[in-house]
């Protein structure tokens, strides 16, 4: 596997509320990106990227035959527990109250990739010179083109695009999507926050990762032209290329 992995705190924000994490010796990745005002974002999305490394991979490292459904129960416990490490702190200190965040877990073995999702921070599949998103994005937006309300095009520019409907410390049970995907030869599974894709658009990306085999360039020039479009928010990608 080459990874690689770039984040900036982009053109607009005062702070930088992205984290992330990746632990290639365990096939284990993590990106989460905080949704609270002040810096108590930050520190959600640091507790919830650290919280599922330590515990994840404490038990991955100790069966390095785990299958992909038993990877599924482990992280479905897991975020179950980061989350309500988040809410008992927002509860507890009045300065991280409300803090919430997205976070999204990729667990790779062998062809395999294990996704799990919260929230807008997307996983997409590089096959064949063409992205193909994974994950579905958790909010009011997409739950309007989904019922045909809006289409993709308006809901760029919707009053509510930025409306998250589930984040890791907003609600007591926690409902993660679970998807996998084969991987083969050359294939790029790509992790990121929403300012990267709120910046820089399909063929875009298509066209930097054929371009560029080594996934740190690949990363730091997706980052760069996400910056070069405006940059509104804290970008963070991450790359892993079979």
């Amino acid at each position: 596997m080459d990874v690689g992995y770039y984040n900036d705190i982009g053109k607009r924000r005062n702070s930088n509320e992205d984290s992330y994490i990746a632990m290639p010796a365990i096939g284990l990745y993590i990106v989460a990106d905080g949704v609270s005002s002040e810096k108590a974002g930050e520190v959600a999305s640091k507790l919830a990227t650290d919280g599922i490394a330590q515990m994840a991979s404490y038990v991955i490292s100790k069966n390095k035959n785990i299958t992909l459904h038993q990877a599924k129960e482990l992280l479905a416990i897991c975020i179950d527990r980061v989350n309500e490490e988040i809410i008992t702190l927002g509860k507890r200190d009045i300065a991280h109250r409300g803090m919430a965040t997205t976070l999204l877990v990729a667990y790779i073995s062998g062809d395999e990739v294990l996704i799990a999702n919260v929230g807008d921070s997307r996983a997409y599949l590089y096959h064949g010179n063409k992205i193909k998103q994974i994950t579905e994005d958790h909010t009011y937006v997409n739950e309007l083109i989904k019922r045909g309300a809006i289409s993709k095009t308006e809901a760029k520019t919707h009053e509510k695009r930025a409306y998250i409907t589930r984040a890791i410390g907003a609600y007591k049970d926690v409902h993660p999507d679970f998807f996998t995907a084969f991987l083969g030869e050359g294939d790029v599974v790509m992790l990121c926050s929403d300012g990267l894709y709120d910046e820089v658009g399909d063929d875009k990306i298509e066209e930097i990762l054929s371009q560029l085999n080594d996934m740190n360039s690949a990363c730091k020039a997706l980052v760069c032209e996400a910056n070069k479009n405006g940059g509104r928010d804290n970008i963070t990608v991450m790359c892993i290329k079979k």
